[in-house]
This record gives structure tokens, sequence and C-alpha cells, in this order.
């Protein structure tokens, strides 16, 4: 029986992609940098039987009659391994679906780890990457803990796009609060979809590619400094650019809710306290806040005076896929 179950975490973008360099390779247009989270994981199990007649999905107990997307994934997955199998895959997300929240992530990450050893394929950390990112670009990072970089790379098939790891945070105090806000409520429009539209109708889109790898390499000065502050900065400045660029799209891209603005305003009155809280927002209404241990607590109390935000999760720093 070629048959395996992995999880992995989650990744938020500190300093995001938004928008393809290559479609068929699913090649982000930009580098991006992402911080691994514990509390956020998604369980998948994959199984190859010459008793299927078809690939079928289960997504959080709900059998899905058809995925296009995973079926062109698995393609590349049986190309690979030299297998003609269909496949049955049941993956399970321990956190909010299709909602902003990285869950194609840790997704395709851990049905990356499932399946090739399933199907017993020896493949290097660099080339599960590579095939993370063909299902979910962001699929990639996921597959490594702590804080990881993403390069666009320049090789025409994204030889060279794929995840490295550069800190495991482990003598670094650094916490992430996922805000949820209208808990349950599904995407109107993929992050896919809504990144290619804005790369075609926003004005602001090349403005945005013009400044992430100065927000990069800021970012890693940060990080090797332990400067929470200034990453946090950063890391503000690239989700507005973004989030800017959407905006200008037509027609607009939006994500944001009377709830989100108005977290993103008590952030701001928290850090006139003195208090280390910055966010970031990627396709969905929910706001991630990082933040230290020793702030959780007041960053807490004050989102829960927040009328619409409906869940609280605070994570630290999650670690590498793996088999179960």
């Amino acid at each position: 029986m070629f048959k395996a179950t992995a999880q992995a975490c989650a990744n938020i973008a500190l300093i995001k992609y938004w928008g393809k360099r290559n479609q068929a390779f699913n090649i982000p247009a930009t580098d991006s940098l992402s911080l691994t989270l514990d509390k956020l994981t998604t369980t998948s199990t994959i199984e190859f039987s010459d008793k299927f007649t078809a690939d079928t999905l289960s997504l959080n107990d709900t059998p899905l009659i058809k995925d296009a997307r995973l079926t062109m994934w698995l393609d590349i997955v049986r190309k690979k391994a030299d297998c003609t199998q269909y496949a049955s895959v049941s993956s399970t997300n321990h956190f909010p679906t299709a909602s902003g929240l990285a869950s194609s992530a840790s997704a395709y990450a851990s049905l990356t780890v499932a399946a090739t050893h399933a199907l017993k394929l020896n493949l290097s950390i660099q080339e599960q990457s590579d095939l993370a990112r063909q299902g979910s670009a962001s699929a990639a990072r996921s597959l490594l803990g702590g804080l990881v970089l993403l390069p666009s790379g320049t090789d025409p098939q994204g030889k060279d796009s794929v995840a490295v790891a550069i800190d495991d945070c482990s003598d670094w105090d650094i916490a992430m609060i996922i805000v949820v806000i209208n808990h349950g409520k599904m995407k109107s429009m993929s992050s896919r979809d809504a990144m290619n539209h804005c790369a075609k109708t926003s004005p602001l889109y090349q403005c945005w590619l013009d400044t992430t790898s100065s927000d990069i390499k800021q970012a890693k000065q940060a990080i090797a400094q332990r400067n929470l502050n200034t990453l946090g900065t950063i890391m503000e400045h690239n989700t507005f650019a973004m989030h800017g660029a959407a905006w200008a799209s037509r027609p607009p891209v939006r994500y944001a809710t009377p709830a989100t603005i108005a977290v993103l305003d008590s952030v701001n009155e928290l850090r006139k306290q003195n208090i280390d809280c910055y966010i970031t927002m990627d396709a969905g209404p929910h706001v991630k806040i990082l933040t230290t241990h020793k702030h959780i607590d007041a960053v807490e109390n004050r989102l829960k005076t927040i009328t619409g935000v409906t869940e609280i999760i605070t994570s630290g720093v999650g670690k590498h896929a793996a088999l179960v």
C-alpha cells in the first residue's frame, strides 16, 4: 500500500510576494520572507492505489467532487515516481480555511511530505521545495521552520525558486497573534486569482514589485540584529504597499472590514503605550500581529473589546513539515 500521513504548519509572510513570474511553474514574481507558526497546522493523508478510478479529495471531512489544481499537482508527483495510480487525499486544516491564513501553504507542504514518502521518492529538501511550490508558492516556505526565505530566482522553470531557512528564532522572543475576523467567512476571490487580477489592472503593481527587494534586505538585517521594531516597521510598510496595489486594481481587490480597521487602529494605540506589536495582512480580512510573549496579554485584552473579532490565536514559531 502506498500511503502516508504528514503534518505541516502554515506560515505568514512578513515580506510578501504578490503575483507570478511564471504561471506554468507557479514561480512568484518577488522574493518573500515568512514566519512558520506552530498553532496553524494541516494534517494530510494520501494513498495511491489501483482501486481508485479518479483522484478524490476530502477537505475538513467534506468530500469534494473534483479539484483540478490538486490533480495537476498529483500528475507532477506521479511523473516523478513513474506512477499511474490515482490518489485519495484527505486533508484537515486546524484553523479557518480559504480566508487568508495560508491554508494552501500548510496543505501542499504536508501533501509534499506525505506523497513523496508514499511513493518512496528520495527527494532533497530543495527538490521537495520545488514540488511544493508548484502546488502553492507559499507551501515551499511551510516545509521549513522558523524564518524562511523563498527567492523568485531566475531559472525559467523555477529550479532556483526554492525555500531557505534563515533563522530558527530559538534565541529570539517573538510570537504572532492571529486575529480572526468573522470566523468562517470565505474569500470571494482566491489569492491566486486576486494577484493575477492586480498584476494585470493595477497601475501601482510595478511600484509594489520595485519595493520588495529593498524590504527583504532591510528585514534580513533587522533579523540579524534581533531588532523587532525595525522588522515590524518594514513588515507593515510591505503589507500596506501590497494592499495599496490591490485597492488600485480595476475593479478593486479589498479585504479589510470595519473590524479589520478597528484592529489596525488598536495596534497603533498600543504602540503609543510602548507595547511592541506590528501588523501584517494577507488576502483576507484577518490581521496578524507580530509581538513578543511578554506583550501578548496586553494585546489580547485590547483585541477582545473589538466587535467582529471572533477568535484570537496566539502562536509561537513552528518547525518543519514531517511525517505523522
